[in-house]
């Protein structure tokens, strides 16, 4: 295993608490940018298997979101997916009523604003030094509203929750501050929601790797 390309982001707090959401609906977002939707499976010798979601309408596959330029418009409907855990970014808990890879964005948002957003890459890994600085620095912001940036171009803003080292959690926020920042929301942009993806749950996490961990915004 020492060999997978993205070893040096293995988190073991993250890795428990992907197997605490064991036969749960999930969203992942991975390193390269990509996406996938469904239910967390077996997890063996890091290795996760993802099913089709349970109790979704008119969805019966997983869900994938490939960066591949020929296969990027479109998510691919598979029946099992197999993802390395050292490739996940983020795990998103729902519960979600529809398919999220599927989702339409809000017309009212500027489309311009969120495509420079989208745009926004860290494609270089962070010394170890800056990491904990940086996870430092968002331990400090518990309770704040805010958005990180992590490898793969994911930004996701919301309030924080408890940082724990090398594992945080992001929930929905409660200031009006757009494109970032929405009322009882978590906002989700990168490269599967160029327009991005809005989580208007209550019950909505985002449970971040920090070993990916690029950049903080406070909006």
């Amino acid at each position: 295993m020492n060999d997978t390309q993205f070893y040096e982001y293995s988190n073991k707090q993250f890795i428990e608490k992907l197997g605490k959401l064991k036969d749960r609906n999930v969203l992942l977002l991975l390193l390269d940018g990509s996406a996938a939707f469904g239910r967390i499976g077996r997890i063996d010798d890091w290795v996760i298997t993802i099913l089709p979601a349970l109790n979704i309408s008119e969805l019966n596959f997983v869900q994938f979101h490939s960066t591949h330029p020929i296969l990027v418009d479109h998510p691919i409907l598979t029946s099992q997916l197999f993802i390395d855990s050292h490739d996940i970014a983020h795990v998103v808990e729902g519960p979600f009523k529809f398919p999220p890879l599927s989702a339409t964005t809000d017309p009212n948002t500027s489309s311009d604003t969120n495509e420079q957003i989208a745009k926004v890459e860290a494609s270089t890994p962070i010394p170890g030094r800056q990491y904990c600085k940086l996870a430092e620095e968002l331990e400090e912001l518990e309770n704040k509203n805010a958005a990180i940036v992590t490898l793969g171009g994911w930004l996701i803003g919301g309030k924080t929750g408890k940082t724990d080292h090398a594992l945080s959690l992001i929930k929905p926020g409660d200031a009006l501050l757009p494109p970032l920042i929405l009322p009882n929301t978590i906002t989700i942009f990168g490269l599967a929601f160029p327009q991005g993806l809005r989580l208007s749950l209550s019950t909505a996490k985002v449970w971040s790797n920090l070993k990916t961990l690029a950049q903080i915004i406070l909006p």
